[in-house]
């Protein structure tokens, strides 16, 4: 598989997806499906990253119609989603999208690296037992 979820840190407040190669739709959402079962193990908001910095330099076929579903049935703890990109091309694809689908894309933040994306990931936040 091309595209890997695991947990960032040990607290599990940080799922970190990592898109390598040629990607499919049907790796996305098998990876979606397995973040969905990450978030309901929790009761707490969860961010994630997702890094497409190892992925090919293009998307699979149809990428409109798939953004569109790819917030469906998404547990209300998900937080924060930092994209982490190099490629120009997916920039402006990200600008496109954030126009097409501000519901989707309101959570997102793109940056250039991951030590980026994990600062800006917010700190958990803490409660007294």
């Amino acid at each position: 598989m091309t595209v890997r979820v695991t947990w960032l840190d040990d607290a599990k407040t940080t799922i970190l997806r990592e898109f390598e190669g040629l990607w499919t739709w049907e790796e996305y959402y098998a990876s979606q499906s397995e973040v969905n079962t990450m978030l309901r193990s929790v009761e707490y908001n969860v961010h994630q990253i997702l890094d497409f910095t190892a992925a090919a330099r293009t998307l699979p076929a149809n990428v409109l119609t798939h953004i569109g579903h790819s917030d469906r049935n998404v547990p209300p703890n998900r937080g924060k989603s930092v994209v982490v990109l190099q490629n120009a091309f997916f920039r402006q694809m990200v600008q496109l999208l954030n126009r097409i689908f501000p519901n989707v894309t309101k959570r997102v933040v793109v940056v250039a690296t991951r030590a980026e994306a994990v600062k800006a990931i917010p700190a958990p936040v803490v409660t007294a037992a």
